[in-house]
């Protein structure tokens, strides 16, 4: 067949030989991606081309100064091209005009002519072993006299290879030191004829084959030299010596993923018509892939952050089950902390928790989860490192995929809930930005609420620094403002949203003189969640700071019609329970009672004296013409009960507690002592294994304390940490008794003063106490008053006078 003239003056003789046969994907050319046989074989790295490659690739190589042309797949020296299909006339000519080349460019490579060529880097490096020696990992010569590399300092035994066995011998008649040799040689040259024969060929150095090709390779078989090498080398602390090695590591590598194929095929025995007596073989104690596991499992803490065998452990935690993944979890779990402050620990650490997420999908019986939820206590147990590893670039990856396959899980939130904590501070590193970051863009339809209520706590702690970070130029702050701000308008918080933008105004004029900072500002302004009027409030204090609205007004017109619609809130405003707070309630957690209430000033009513509402008793004194003295500073405690209202007036009825289905999710605002709570949103969660419940809060009758009042629950003159939106300071909550209607005093001194007297001289137990409370029924409407409300001087429910004796104790 005529041809076109080629570089060399020949014709072309590779077009010829193309065959119009299918080619299957493995022996097709994988440089012209065609339907063309790959027909030339390389020597020594055994890669594959068609001729019409091979002529292309030696016409780019002609004039280069390297004196002989390299493999483009693993650029090694072509030492000889050998036809594996036969070939034409014309295409075996152009081969030996190509093996005589390369034996001129081997001769020109190596002048010496008693001297053998070598044919790979092990000898290459054994070349000095008279004078010197050659580190391959840092490829520095050094004398043969030193026992260390003089640039990395790794030992002389770990950085060179041992020269490998006659390639002429029989793998059959090797023993543990030849395999131990030939798998510290680079790309294991004399092994790949057992991958082969198993059906898992080396191509491009990787592991290939098909399933169909290793269930032919295990009927005929092919894999028990595979199998008779990895036995070979196990015991004697041979894997843990070649996962340490520059080369050795990677031989490791191709066996496992070599024995993993093979026990995938296994496992679909019946599919490829393989023995029920194979396939038992193959697969009893994880096969020989379980043998490498149970070699890589000893010492796999200080393997993990080895240079070269963290490269092996990852390698087994991706090819590993759950069982055994839940193994290395196990021996990791202990050493968490320091594996993730290693650099090469680190990425161990998070192929490991990245797996278990994977496996969360479908693993019924919660073993995954179960095991990242342990990792979120043990990283829960420092804060401060918790904090700390936060600002690196791995450690802030492990904490987030790790809280997010734990939730709804009681230390998921946690961890959770101490991130959104410290928000304010991350956000200035770089890295533990990218965590809030991440911690924003989560989603998961079983934490949904806990993550809702993340994201109010993050908004929390950067309550009042959003002009600030929006109007940052150095960080991307304004990327987590703006995200802070589409998550919240997706989860309805339009209070979060209006106060966002309120602080955004009061920063107009810096922003509307950035490019970033304009379309921030105007990406808010058009936010769903603002109502008109907000907006126009907006504009107009944008005007009065001097600012250009029109050019802002055009741009709101354009993001009004884009904008995605806001949904309902699903959930109460923020009120007085913290997540940790809502899990250790459900748990049974006691609230503990409230402080005494601070020293103060109390005027009481003009009675004659040992009468009136206080009764006979009254600590307050009175002069001769009886004007009652006002008591100061720690005498006005004696006109205070224990639980902080004034002795006399009734106590405060509790608000009728809501049904569970009309009652939505309460959010944090203030913080308890003890560390009970952070500024976290609302999640509520059994201690260990119990997913967190988040949508509401079911009040029973149990936790009567719920449902007291935030005032009452904190104590007089406590300050809650949330402000009202375009407030400056923080409100401080007033006592109970302030609050309180006068109308109770006035039917209180139309009781009769016997009645007052012994309804009145009965000391109320204390509403968050564990002993035994005291009931007492309605004579009008037969109303239990249990608990707290047993305290009460009027009936709860059709507010009737008191008029029995309290009953026995509950």
């Amino acid at each position: 067949m005529a041809g076109a003239p080629s570089v060399w003056g020949r014709i072309r003789a590779p077009e010829a030989s193309a065959s119009k046969a299918p080619v299957a994907p493995e022996d097709a050319c994988r440089i012209c991606l065609d339907s063309v046989p790959a027909s030339v074989r390389f020597r020594p790295c055994g890669h594959r081309m068609c001729y019409s490659c091979v002529e292309k690739n030696r016409a780019r190589n002609i004039f280069l100064a390297d004196k002989g042309v390299k493999c483009p797949f693993c650029r090694r020296f072509i030492e000889e091209y050998v036809a594996t299909d036969g070939g034409s006339a014309e295409a075996l000519a152009l081969l030996q005009d190509a093996n005589k080349a390369a034996a001129a460019a081997a001769a020109a490579r190596n002048p010496l002519a008693d001297q053998k060529s070598p044919r790979s880097a092990q000898d290459m490096c054994w070349a000095y072993s008279d004078t010197q020696w050659r580190c391959l990992p840092c490829r520095t010569l050094n004398p043969y006299s030193e026992e260390a590399c003089s640039q990395c300092s790794r030992r002389k035994q770990d950085s060179i290879v041992p020269p490998p066995p006659p390639r002429g011998k029989d793998l059959s008649r090797y023993d543990t030191s030849d395999f131990v040799a030939v798998c510290k040689a680079q790309y294991h040259p004399n092994l790949n004829g057992i991958f082969l024969e198993a059906g898992v060929p080396m191509s491009c150095g990787k592991v290939s084959g098909t399933e169909e090709s290793i269930a032919l390779a295990l009927r005929k078989g092919g894999h028990l030299k595979l199998v008779h090498a990895i036995n070979s080398i196990a015991g004697g602390g041979h894997i843990k010596e070649l996962s340490r090695h520059f080369f050795g590591n990677y031989t490791l590598q191709d066996l496992l993923e070599a024995c993993e194929k093979i026990r995938e095929v296994a496992r679909q025995g019946s599919k490829y018509g393989l023995d029920q007596d194979l396939v038992d073989g193959l697969l009893r104690n994880g096969g020989s892939f379980g043998v490498l596991y149970c070699e890589v499992l000893d010492g796999l803490a200080e393997s993990v952050m080895h240079p070269q065998a963290g490269y092996v452990v990852q390698k087994v935690v991706s090819l590993c089950t759950l069982e055994e993944l839940l193994g290395v979890f196990a021996r990791m779990l202990p050493h968490a902390q320091d594996i993730t402050c290693d650099p090469k620990g680190a990425h161990v650490m998070l192929r490991m928790v990245e797996k278990l997420n994977i496996y969360c999908e479908g693993d019924e019986n919660g073993n995954a989860q179960s095991a990242l939820n342990k990792l979120c206590g043990f990283f829960y147990q420092d804060p401060l490192w918790c904090t700390n590893i936060a600002n690196t670039l791995l450690g802030s990856k492990v904490l987030i995929e790790s809280l997010c396959g734990a939730l709804p899980k009681y230390n998921g939130l946690r961890v959770g809930s101490l991130l959104a904590s410290v928000a304010g501070d991350l956000v200035y590193n770089q890295f533990g930005l990218n965590t809030i970051m991440e911690l924003l863009s989560l989603e998961k339809p079983s934490a949904s609420d806990i993550l809702r209520d993340l994201v109010c706590s993050i908004a929390l702690s950067l309550q009042g620094s959003f002009g600030m970070h929006a109007a940052n130029e150095t960080l991307p702050t304004q990327t987590l403002v703006s995200l802070l701000i589409e998550r919240l308008t997706e989860e309805g918080e339009k209070d979060w949203v209006l106060d966002i933008v309120k602080e955004l105004i009061s920063k107009g004029d810096v922003l509307m003189n950035s490019g970033k900072g304009f379309n921030l500002l105007s990406a808010a302004l058009a936010s769903e969640a603002l109502p008109v009027q907000a907006v126009d409030e907006g504009l107009t204090n944008l005007e009065t700071r001097g600012c250009n609205v029109v050019e802002l007004e055009d741009t709101l017109e354009y993001l009004r019609v884009q904008r995605p619609p806001c949904q309902n809130p699903r959930g109460l405003p923020s009120s007085v329970l913290t997540p940790i707070l809502k899990s250790r309630v459900e748990c049974g957690f006691q609230i503990p009672p409230p402080p005494p209430p601070p020293p103060r000033e109390v005027v009481t009513p003009r009675n004659p004296v040992g009468e009136g509402v206080r009764g006979p008793s009254s600590p307050i004194g009175e002069d001769t013409q009886g004007h009652t003295k006002q008591s100061v500073g720690l005498q006005a405690q004696d006109s205070w009960t224990d639980n902080g209202y004034p002795k006399g007036l009734p106590t405060p009825p509790a608000p009728t507690p809501y049904e569970e289905e009309s009652l939505g999710s309460n959010r944090v605002c203030y913080q308890l002592p003890d560390n009970l709570c952070s500024p976290a949103g609302s999640v509520e969660s059994d201690t260990e294994s119990a997913p967190a419940k988040l949508g509401s809060l079911a009040i029973s009758s149990e936790v009567n304390n719920l449902c007291t009042p935030l005032d009452r629950l904190l104590g007089p003159g406590f300050s809650t940490g949330r402000r009202e939106l375009g407030s400056t300071a923080p409100e401080t909550s007033k006592p109970w008794v302030d609050n309180y209607s006068s109308n109770a005093g006035v039917r209180l001194q139309s009781v009769p003063e016997e009645q007052q007297t012994n309804e009145i001289s009965w000391s109320g137990q204390n509403p968050f106490s564990q002993g035994d409370q005291w009931s007492w029924s309605c004579r009008n409407c037969s109303y239990q008053h249990q608990g707290v409300e047993a305290e009460l001087l009027l009936c709860a429910n059709c507010f009737a006078l008191k008029g029995s004796v309290p009953n026995s104790a509950v």
